[in-house]
């Protein structure tokens, strides 16, 4: 086992800590200040409306009033009122939901104190993941979310939420391992004894949106128990073509008191959501088209690259088997070894370069390749489209409305979650409390990648007859075209405790108060699942090429099937034209398919099969997390609640494992694909694993080295391990090593109540870290990260929930924080890997110098130092006035940052170089890549592999090196200035007696987008060079414009007989139609940031611009009616 301790360097002596003298002295003071016991009100001891008779281990909203919360267990994990607990935490109450109408968690945390989204392009929901995965808290992203204080993997609705609760910086008392931001908990619904309670909620809005949700409470027994039970059902479209979403889900809960003192409570809840949701936008494949150049079938002879570059068209294409609602049914037709449109792009050689309209690029690093064909203008010439709209009669500018979804209810994305959780409460004696509590949660994910893999990229069919010899009917019109992929993300919790919480009251004078000891154990079990299936052909025989220079390949198996390109040439592929009349499009299935064989030319009838992409390990894998846990704490309420002091100790014993899939060429000879085999568990010399290269003769060439990764060679289209190596160990023959640390945490702070309406605070906290399985450069996991925060401030409060006001600031630093590399790192070595040798045309061919490819994601690690302030307000200003109001200030460096990765850099230059030589390419004294003229021809090597990896290479020097450094940089994601206010008011006279008026505003300042150290200038000696950017450099960051969102509410409320009601609400989400885009930073394999002309395309000086981004919803109206019986 290999036991590691997180450590943490000792953080400055900081403002929390200067506070404590302050709460020493603010002590003294309220000591001084105290009423003699027999002078006034105060003389009743504890018994100020707001003082909170709760069990320990419970909170509520029946306490909270309007948007103003009561308490929480940020006690020390024991129930506390917020006035008198030091940490930064703020919630969201029920009546505020139903105020705004925030139907999810993700919703309600955009007007949570200092808190950010960052939903990129919405590439996400592609990967299985659920709208919590974008928010963040102090620029950082959120931890797991919880659910009653236990970990939760599943999208929360409102519907059977009593409130959002938010938890700032780091806590591993409250919620057990996390980051340095914080966590957000959402606390259900609960079983009401004594109270009836029976409500439907009805909705409808824009875009053929309709929401129905209950709610019915009804106690038994004599109120000795009570279930309650709600339910929800949603359907709704988007603003957005063939864009819509569905959900419903039942929760039932229920509690019986035994006796007096015992009690159980149960919860359970079922539901499901899926979607159909577009990207941001189309991407372009088709502006450096000419609008002239068309083709009729194969070429007997292949374009040069000049050529193509001139035609602005990409190709010969490999094997590509489509099928469309006009081709002939059930068959698939193979587009390869044809020509299709291409996006505009820099090469290093003029005459290979792009051209918009015939004037060449000379912008290094300039492309338009997959970037967005909406709302993407900057360093772009006005007439981008010039040559497309002459050359097709059927090409429109695409809009933001346009998608190239399907019409049919396919979704891009399903989930289906189960909760179940059991609490037993026992009170033995007058003080001591006990509770048992479980709970299992599972979230099973399936997101169609169809996004990811094609649908998103806009062509012009360009060839006028289709592979059978037939006419094509769609000449000239724009497609997209895609595979089957899915990803399949299948995560499970279960989670057990028992606490005991021993309070009692003392009055002993001045020094009247109330203690509490706890002590808790537990242990949580999250087990993560990834698979990924794709739909293939099992050829058993493939033709690459054309002419002499084609190449069969026969007796291939998954192996070979597999183990091929990202988009792969044995996919199946669906075509979509943005205009054809039918678009209900069915996923293909393992259904028989006629096809020419590409090896006989016979017509033959194959079946697809779904096999596991195991040439993705990451994306076939399964992951654990485990701890177990014991912690105690004491939460004292000293001289009439004069001061309040609260402590915790815990101890995780927390194990990390990661089980990984075996490569394609591992599995024996006729795989299927169906199956997969995992790696066996690491030896114990892991670390140690050394091997003697060898020529193929067995015979030794050399000193030995690490054995990182196993010699393999590609035979049939099959990537081998070396045979001579059959004895010798490797570390990417294993799983990494598991991780078993012990780690400490604690939380210690303060409140002195100045008086009983103003107090002080200090809190210091530590937190940890076990990231799911996440792989560095050199194959290991990530290590535990340690988190450490100062929060301190002042707090105004007003009893009965009139007002509660706290002005704070906070310092956190995390130590070793892990973090995915940028895509354009993993993606620019994967291509120069995927690059294959002179004359090697096979079907994923690949470099014959022993490099392997990165998985999906590569990460590194870094440290965060961040301080600021922020400012929480929620008030009944008056009986009818509600208000909140939050404003959060953060600043923060990363430092220390990628420190392997650099050193990667460094130790893999040789070798990439020596990659791009073998395949025929050359690298100038500026460093810029090209393909070698003497082998730039389809019959010597594989241009287009190729070509990929020389824009891999350039990239890799344009943007990645020059920007990955360890010197400080901002922190990318975060906003300087974060703020939100909400208010309604209802009139209780005058003609407008009984309406409700409600407004609210968010505000997001500019944020860090990424940095500016490709920016170069136009050599003042040299017009056709261009050298760096004096003025900025890798810590100069792009910055996103500012956001704002506005909202607006009205409600009214009849009083029907019977103590019925119906309340009528119109809600209006964007009030002032905003619609500017909103950027982000990078996600999903998308860059955040763009190279573009810093003049125009004529010119070699470049500048770096926001890229990735989001559309705000258009102005849209919800119109509600409640009926409470």
């Amino acid at each position: 086992m290999n036991h590691l301790i997180p450590t943490i360097a000792p953080a400055p002596q900081g403002p929390g800590f200067r506070l404590a003298a302050v709460l020493l002295a603010a002590t003294a003071v309220s000591l001084t200040a105290q009423t003699d016991p027999a002078s006034g009100a105060e003389a009743t001891t504890r018994k100020d409306p707001e003082v909170l008779e709760l069990s320990p281990f419970t909170v509520t909203s029946s306490n909270d009033v309007g948007f103003v919360a009561a308490s929480s267990l940020a006690g020390g994990r024991i129930a506390t009122a917020l006035k008198d607990t030091p940490v930064a935490y703020s919630v969201i109450t029920s009546e505020f939901l139903e105020a705004f109408n925030l139907t999810d968690v993700a919703q309600a945390a955009t007007w949570t104190v200092n808190s950010q989204s960052d939903v990129a392009d919405g590439t996400g929901s592609a990967f299985g993941t659920t709208t919590t995965g974008t928010l963040k808290l102090r620029g950082s992203g959120v931890n797991t979310p919880t659910r009653n204080f236990f970990p939760y993997v599943i999208t929360p609705d409102s519907y059977n939420l009593d409130r959002v609760d938010f938890a700032r910086g780091p806590n591993a008392v409250l919620f057990g391992a996390g980051g340095i931001g914080g966590t957000l908990n959402s606390v259900t619904k609960q079983a009401l004894t004594g109270k009836e309670l029976q409500s439907l909620r009805l909705q409808f809005g824009s875009w053929n949106k309709v929401r129905v949700t209950g709610d019915v409470n009804h106690p038994f027994h004599g109120d000795k128990g009570a279930v309650r039970f709600n339910f929800l059902k949603e359907q709704a479209e988007t603003w957005r073509e063939n864009e819509w979403s569905e959900k419903w889900g039942v929760a039932l809960a229920a509690k019986y008191n035994l006796t007096d003192r015992l009690s159980i409570r149960l919860e359970g809840e079922i539901g499901k959501r899926r979607e159909a949701k577009a990207l941001t936008a189309m991407r372009d494949r088709l502006s450096s088209w000419d609008g002239v150049t068309v083709f009729d079938g194969q070429l007997a002879v292949a374009l040069t690259q000049a050529q193509r570059a001139a035609a602005g068209v990409s190709g010969p294409t490999a094997m590509r088997w489509v099928t469309n609602a006009g081709f002939p049914g059930g068959t698939l037709l193979n587009f390869g070894n044809l020509y299709t449109t291409d996006a505009l792009g820099q090469n290093g050689t003029l005459a290979n370069t792009g051209r918009i309209n015939g004037v060449p690029i000379r912008t290094p690093g300039f492309s338009l390749q997959n970037t967005a064909v909406v709302d993407d203008y900057t360093g772009i010439p006005a007439d981008r489209w010039a040559a497309a709209l002459r050359g097709s009669p059927f090409f429109t500018v695409p809009t933001r409305e346009q998608t190239p979804l399907w019409s049919s209810d396919v979704p891009t994305y399903e989930e289906e979650g189960k909760d179940l959780a059991a609490y037993i409460n026992y009170q033995l004696g007058d003080n001591l409390f006990i509770e048992i509590a479980g709970d299992m949660n599972e979230g099973n994910k399936i997101g169609n990648t169809a996004v990811r893999r094609g649908l998103e990229e806009l062509y012009i069919d360009i060839q006028k007859t289709l592979p059978n010899g037939q006419p094509n009917p769609n000449f000239l019109h724009p497609y997209t075209e895609f595979m089957e992929y899915r990803n399949i993300r299948d995560d499970d919790v279960k989670n057990f405790r028992v606490q005991a919480v021993y309070s009692r009251d003392f009055s002993k004078g001045w020094f009247t108060g109330k203690m509490n000891f706890s002590l808790m154990g537990g242990i949580n079990i999250e087990r993560n699942q990834a698979r990924a299936r794709t739909l293939l052909l099992p050829l058993a025989s493939a033709r690459v090429g054309a002419g002499t220079a084609a190449q069969n390949f026969t007796g291939l198996d998954a192996r070979a099937w597999v183990d091929n390109d990202e988009y792969s040439q044995f996919g199946v592929y669906t075509r979509l034209y943005l205009d054809q009349e039918n678009k209900d499009y069915r996923p293909a299935d393992e259904t028989p398919f006629s096809i020419v064989n590409p090896v006989t030319g016979v017509t033959e009838s194959i079946t697809p099969k779904w096999m596991y992409d195991t040439r993705r390990v990451d994306n076939n894998r399964d992951g654990l997390r485990k701890y177990k846990f014991f912690q105690t704490a004491g939460n004292f309420d000293l001289f009439k609640n004069k001061l309040v002091l609260i402590g915790a100790f815990r101890r995780d014993f927390a194990q990390l494992q990661d089980r990984r899939v075996i490569q394609p060429g591992d599995e024996v000879a006729g795989w299927d694909g169906n199956s997969i085999t995992f790696r066996p568990p690491a030896p114990d010399d892991y670390f140690n694993l050394m091997y003697q290269p060898k020529n193929a003769a067995g015979v030794v060439t050399g000193p030995a080295i690490i054995a990182a990764t196993r010699p393999r060679t590609r035979v049939n289209s099959v990537n081998l391990a070396q045979p001579q190596y059959a004895n010798d160990r490797f570390q990417d023959d294993f799983d990494s090593p598991v991780l078993s640390p012990i780690v400490n945490t604690f939380t210690m702070g303060g409140v002195v109540n100045i008086r009983p309406w103003l107090g002080v605070y200090a809190n210091r906290s530590r937190t940890f870290s076990l990231t799911p399985p996440q792989t560095q450069v050199d194959g290991t996991l990530s290590p535990p990260t340690a988190s450490e925060g100062d929060d301190f401030g002042i707090r105004f409060t007003l009893p009965n929930g009139r007002l509660a006001v706290s002005i704070g600031g906070f310092t956190s630093f995390q130590a070793r924080e892990s973090f995915n590399m940028p895509f354009n790192f993993k993606d620019s070595y994967n291509q120069i890997a995927a690059a294959p040798v002179i004359g090697d045309l096979s079907p994923g061919g690949r470099n014959n110098r022993d490099v392997a490819p990165f998985p999906d994601n590569v990460y590194s690690t870094r440290t965060r130092n961040m301080d600021g302030l922020e400012l929480d307000v929620t008030a009944n200003l008056t009986p009818n006035w509600r208000l909140m109001l939050n404003v959060g200030k953060s600043e923060g460096q990363y430092t220390n940052q990628s420190p392997d990765i650099i050193a990667y850099f460094a130790s893999q230059d040789a070798t990439s170089r020596a990659i791009l030589a073998d395949a025929g390419v050359i690298i100038d004294a500026q460093n810029n890549a090209s393909i070698n003229p003497i082998y730039n021809d389809p019959l010597l090597i594989n241009v287009g592999r190729v070509t990929t990896a020389v824009n891999g290479w350039n990239t890799l020097q344009d943007v990645v090196i020059p920007n990955t450094v360890s010197v400080p940089q901002s922190i990318t994601g975060l906003s300087k200035w974060v703020g939100n206010i909400a208010s309604d008011y209802r009139f209780r006279g005058g003609f407008l007696k009984g309406l409700r008026v409600g407004l609210g505003v968010n505000y997001r300042g500019p944020m860090v987008l990424g940095f500016r150290g490709s920016d170069t200038i136009v050599d003042p000696n040299n017009p056709l060079v261009a050298i760096d950017d004096p003025t900025v450099d890798a810590t100069t960051p792009v910055m996103s414009p500012r956001q704002w969102r506005t909202v607006g509410s009205l409600s009214y409320t009849f009083r029907l007989q019977s103590n019925r009601t119906l309340q009528l609400d119109l809600n209006i989400d964007n009030l002032l139609d905003d619609n500017d885009v909103i950027y982000s930073t990078a996600f999903g394999g998308q860059s955040a940031t763009y190279l573009r002309p810093r003049t125009d395309i004529s010119s070699p000086a470049r500048i770096t611009v926001p890229g990735l981004y989001s559309y705000v919803l258009p102005r849209n109206f919800t119109l509600s009616a409640r009926l409470n019986f």
